[in-house]
């Protein structure tokens, strides 16, 4: 499964606000490695995030030497002893605080929509199975969509200008997507996409939609999407971890659930400070 931040799109993305993009060897292709200078000292900082395996870190050590890099980032999708061994020889240890999601929830799409219907909680099922509620889907309008999740959004949520930029060169790998009834909005969601994966990236609900249960409609709406593009994941983006607990997350963690998938634990981070 590619992660979007593997993807040539996350990589423009970021070097849009200032990083530079650096390729390296692994063990199915090239892994992007991102470098950012910490202006005005002559140092910077590198993450590499969820690379699927057989990272090249001997090559990965002369891009942080030669960018000179005072803080290094990296987050596997997996990490087997061998390549923990192999980070803790480069000077890399496990940090008490992932940057990205340290727990997901994935959903197969190569399951047949039947499955995967059988697969949601009795509520999720219960509430699309509600016809009378005039809930219906569209895609979103960048200002409106922006707007509401401005006011309604639980959570950090990006500038504008970055969403533009996402939506103006993303193509068809960047949506955006709203509940609605009468034409108004009740929920949204941003969605981007990697070679086989769709992720649910941010999002937000009003006061109405959550007692219409209208993002019951617009996530399973998404899923089915998905599948029908000849995507093969699903990615929620993240739930609650005990590991790391964010007590907050405990709600929309439970929302997710509702849709079935299974539990991926990641590893988290590891960093390596100093040259």
């Amino acid at each position: 499964m590619q992660d979007i931040r593997q993807t040539e799109l996350w990589g423009r993305y970021l070097q849009y606000q200032g990083w530079k993009v650096e390729m390296i060897g692994g063990g199915l292709g090239k892994i992007q490695v991102l470098v950012r200078k910490l202006e005005p000292l002559p140092l910077a900082l590198m993450k590499t995030q969820r690379f699927a395996e057989g990272i090249d870190l001997e090559e990965l050590d002369k891009v942080r030497r030669a960018n000179r890099v005072v803080y290094s980032i990296l987050e596997p999708m997996e990490a087997t002893d061998r390549l923990k061994k192999q980070m803790a020889q480069y000077g890399y240890r496990q940090s008490s605080s992932p940057y990205l999601p340290s727990k997901t929830l994935i959903i197969d799409l190569d399951q047949p929509l039947e499955v995967l219907k059988g697969n949601l909680s009795s509520n999720a099922r219960r509430i699309l199975g509600q016809k009378k509620t005039g809930v219906v889907i569209r895609k979103a309008e960048l200002e409106s969509f922006y707007k509401e999740w401005q006011r309604w959004a639980k959570t950090w949520i990006m500038k504008k200008e970055q969403l533009v930029w996402l939506v103006n060169n993303g193509g068809n790998q960047v949506n955006m997507w709203v509940s609605c009834q009468n034409n108004q909005m009740l929920s949204g969601l941003l969605t981007i996409e990697s070679r086989d994966c769709l992720n649910y990236f941010q999002t937000w609900t009003n006061d109405k939609g959550r007692k219409l249960g209208a993002h019951y409609h617009l996530v399973w709406d998404s899923i089915v999407k998905a599948k029908e593009k000849g995507l093969k994941y699903y990615d929620f983006e993240g739930i609650y971890d005990d590991r790391f607990p964010i007590k907050k997350w405990l709600g929309f963690s439970s929302f997710k659930r509702r849709f079935g998938g299974y539990e991926k634990m990641l590893p988290g981070c590891y960093v390596r400070w100093g040259f």
